[in-house]
C-alpha cells in the first residue's frame, strides 16, 4: 500500500489538472447545499484497486462525505458489482467523481493485469 502522503499529493494535483480554480458547470448548475448520493458499480471483471485514492479524492472536495464501502481492495469484480455508495455535497460529488473513477479504473486495471 502506498503512503497517504504519496497518494494525497497524487489526488491533490489530479484535482489541480482536472479541476483546477472550480469546476464552473457544475458550481453554476448545482445548488451549493444540495446533497446526493451516487453508487460506484463494476462495469466488467477484474480486480479492485485504488480504493484510498477515491476516497481521498471525494474527502478532499467534502471533508464531511459519506463512503460505505461494499468490497476491499483485493477483490473480485463481475459486471455489476456494487463498490460503494456515497454521500455528501453535489457539487462535490460532481467535481470528484472523474478523477474518483479514473484512480479506481487504472489501478484496477494494472491490478487485473498483474494477478
Amino acid at each position: 500500500m502506498l503512503p497517504l502522503w504519496y497518494v494525497d499529493e497524487t489526488v491533490r494535483r489530479a484535482l489541480a489538472e482536472d479541476v483546477g480554480k472550480g469546476d464552473l458547470t457544475t458550481n453554476a448548475l448545482v445548488p451549493g447545499n444540495l446533497r446526493a448520493e451516487a453508487v460506484i458499480h463494476s462495469k466488467g471483471h477484474g480486480i479492485l484497486a485504488g480504493m484510498s485514492a477515491a476516497e481521498r479524492t471525494f474527502t478532499y472536495l467534502d471533508p464531511e462525505i459519506e463512503i460505505q464501502w461494499q468490497l476491499v481492495d483485493g477483490s473480485q469484480l463481475s459486471p455489476g458489482s456494487v463498490i460503494a455508495r456515497v454521500k455528501g455535497q453535489g457539487q462535490a460529488l460532481l467535481t470528484g467523481e472523474r478523477i474518483a473513477l479514473n484512480f479506481l479504473q487504472r489501478l484496477s486495471g494494472v491490478a487485473t493485469a498483474t494477478r
